[in-house]
């Protein structure tokens, strides 16, 4: 099972608001705008999550 640390914990918490900020955006100025940033943030949220698993897996191997 993953370790849960402060920081992996902060990050998810910072995408959830990102989300809901990108929803709120969608509400206000319309659908497809919201897509666009959506698809971004989910682009730059998979590649922070992918630069720290290894270094999550090299803290379970210790």
């Amino acid at each position: 099972m993953p370790k849960f640390s402060g920081l992996s914990l902060s990050r998810a918490g910072a995408v959830l608001g990102s989300v809901l900020l990108v929803l709120g955006v969608a509400l206000s100025f319309g659908f497809a705008y919201s897509l666009i940033l959506l698809g971004a943030l989910i682009l730059t949220g998979s590649l922070l999550f992918i630069d720290t698993e290894p270094d999550e897996r090299k803290e379970l191997r210790r």
